[in-house]
């Protein structure tokens, strides 16, 4: 029969080698007995691409055209582009190019409130999981 102290001394060594021997041993019998079910096709989230314009006629198109070319599933990605009460043919170009690709958002913003009232008006509408803010002459890597 253990002596009081002995028991104390063996509860307490046990409980401090619990966390660096048992634990992971408790886990790894989990782990065999119980083996995690893997996934077979990977996840691919919806992306929107939300860009503010104001006054890019000459960049817009080679941007928008690259957002939409990128090396991505077509119905998982869409581009929306506030143009800022842009004066220079930006909404002319993008009317066009909504035209073309029903991935294609288009608002117009008038009268003019700048960047960050552009783009919130556009992220109520945006439906992707992913949203990606970019400028309206960044080219990304396909």
């Amino acid at each position: 029969m253990l002596a009081p102290a002995e028991f104390v001394f063996w509860s307490c060594l046990g409980i401090g080698l619990y966390p660096y021997a048992g634990y992971p041993l408790c886990v790894a019998l989990l782990r065999a007995i119980r083996p995690r079910p893997v996934r077979a096709a990977p996840i691919l989230p919806r992306v929107t691409v939300v860009i503010s314009a104001y006054n890019e006629a000459s960049h817009i198109e080679a941007t928008v055209r690259n957002k939409l070319d990128q090396d991505y599933p077509r119905p998982l990605l869409d581009v929306m582009v506030v143009s800022d009460g842009s004066t220079d043919g930006t909404d002319r170009v993008l009317t066009s190019l909504a035209q073309r690709d029903p991935r294609l958002a288009v608002l117009r913003q008038e009268p003019r409130a700048g960047k960050t009232a552009a783009l919130n008006s556009m992220l109520q509408r945006a439906q992707g999981e992913i949203i990606v803010f970019a400028d309206a002459n960044s080219i990304y890597r396909p």
